[in-house]
């Protein structure tokens, strides 16, 4: 950055005006690619792991995506000031619910677990239909573009540019995509468990 620390740099009212279109896919890449690291250097100095602060800046990435269009621009205010708000009540929660969710192998979380029981030889064959079950429910109480993120960004692990190409939607709209779908998985986990 030529010298200058991200906090010299003043918030662009232009990026901001910019991304109220969830179209605007140059606009958003440009945002996360100027906010993404800020953030997770804010949440991996308050002790987050890599992981769990990357799901922390994509909740965040959400917050952002919803209520944008309600955002107007004050240049006596702080933009990144908002955004460190928003992001450390987010890192809270994530905290609250990592702390109830229940530790499996090593203390990953159970998205990671599904992961690791589907892969061939993972798990007992209890487990296996376990994973399998909750997946039929999400894919089932998924819309069809919701499901398709899910599947390319979380099982299969593509980068979440290359599937919004292949999905044809905007990186933004992939992110509140990509959150309702966990959010709903971890409902029926939820349910599972009780």
């Amino acid at each position: 950055m030529s010298g200058r620390s991200f906090t010299s740099l003043a918030t662009s009212a232009t990026l901001l005006d910019n991304i109220r279109s969830l179209n605007n896919q140059d606009a958003w890449e440009r945002f996360v690619a100027l906010y993404g690291p800020y953030l997770m250097r804010l949440l991996m100095r308050r002790g987050l792991t890599h992981d769990d602060a990357l799901d922390v800046v994509q909740d965040t990435l959400v917050t952002v995506v919803d209520h944008i269009g309600d955002f107007h621009y004050d240049p006596e205010k702080r933009f990144r000031s908002w955004l460190a708000t928003v992001a450390l009540r987010k890192a809270w929660r994530h905290r609250e619910r990592r702390q109830r969710e229940p530790a499996v192998h090593g203390g990953t979380t159970n998205l990671q677990w599904m992961q690791q029981q589907a892969e061939p030889g993972g798990a007992h064959d209890g487990q296996t239909d376990r994973i399998e079950t909750a997946l039929d429910r999400l894919r089932a109480e998924s819309p069809p573009v919701e499901w398709g993120v899910f599947r390319l960004t979380v099982l299969e692990d593509t980068d979440c540019r290359a599937a919004a190409e292949q999905l044809q939607i905007e990186i933004g709209y992939l992110y509140v995509c990509r959150s309702r779908v966990k959010r709903r998985l971890r409902r029926i986990l939820e349910q599972d468990d009780e």
